[in-house]
């Protein structure tokens, strides 16, 4: 038997049949206190076109209308096959712990609402996926405990492209946008990468991404319309997303004078597994969030 809840990670138990009794197996996370974990929410809402769409906002202990407390807007990768949910999130908790309210939408094209609700996020890359993050977001944003010169973005591959989007389409939204392995220049995943290495790789592009006006769609080609400071995190040895991703977004960032934070994990790739180069990893998000969004202009 596992339990499991948004505030406690998974326990597990064996439930003996002729005592009638469970016996406790150990948990995920044994020294976690669950009192001390943020609760979440669920959020049903409409996209500006009417689409249902479920999110989950994770607001820190303690937070008030008197103590207002920053936004932070994680879209997940993927971004097809894939759905955040309610339960127990480390990441989540992470930065709720630090001050930070989460809130993560799955957009149209994610995992779990049907096949109508995946098909309807093919070719909306820097679309309908993206004012469907904009659409939750602004909605939340309007709570008193909520400033709306305090909301940053950042994600993870997809996620990271999505991050990076967003602060081309709503330079006055996002206040910050961290970008983690995150696709850059759409024409490069028919070229770099491994999704493009097999037929069905690169039918399945063609199905969900599609090949029209994919430079308007890219972050690298749209960089001057970026306000907001940037964080780029990369891994050299990355095969699905390539790091020429980011390299691509760095010059093209540095082309306007708004020159990103730059950190490549050498023994890396498609996300980081190491615990020391999580560690590290988080340690500089926090504080580049800390500078551009925490302390800047709070009540």
């Amino acid at each position: 038997v596992i339990l499991k809840s948004d505030v406690s990670p998974r326990q597990f138990f064996l439930y003996q049949t002729k005592e009638k009794k469970l016996l406790s197996l150990g948990s995920e996370y044994p020294n976690l206190n669950p009192d001390l974990m943020a609760s979440t929410e669920i959020i049903r809402s409409k996209a500006r076109d009417g689409l249902a769409l479920e999110s989950y906002l994770t607001v820190p202990l303690g937070a008030t209308e008197k103590t207002p407390v920053p936004l932070l807007v994680i879209p997940h990768g993927g971004p097809f096959g894939v759905k955040d949910d309610w339960y127990f999130n480390s990441e989540t908790q992470l930065f709720a712990s630090r001050g930070y309210a989460v809130l993560r939408v799955n957009f149209r094209g994610s995992s779990g609402y049907g096949l109508e609700f995946v098909h309807s996020g093919y070719k909306q890359w820097g679309k309908a996926m993206q004012t469907d993050l904009l659409d939750v977001s602004a909605e939340v944003l309007k709570r008193p405990i909520f400033e709306a010169k305090r909301v940053a973005i950042f994600g993870v591959s997809y996620g990271g492209y999505a991050a990076l989007m967003g602060g081309v389409q709503s330079p006055e939204f996002y206040k910050a946008v961290i970008s983690m392995v995150g696709v850059t220049d759409l024409p490069l995943m028919y070229t770099r990468g491994d999704v493009e290495d097999t037929i069905y790789g690169t039918k399945f592009l063609e199905r969900t991404l599609g090949r029209d006006n994919l430079e308007e769609l890219s972050p690298a080609h749209n960089a001057e319309k970026i306000k907001a400071p940037v964080m780029l995190i990369h891994g050299a040895l990355d095969k699905r997303v390539p790091i020429v991703h980011a390299a691509r977004m760095r010059a093209a960032l540095k082309k306007t004078g708004n020159e990103p934070e730059w950190y490549v994990e050498q023994k890396e790739g498609h996300g980081f597994y190491a615990p020391e180069n999580n560690e590290a990893m988080y340690t500089k998000v926090l504080a580049f969030l800390d500078k551009h969004v925490k302390n800047a202009g709070a009540k």
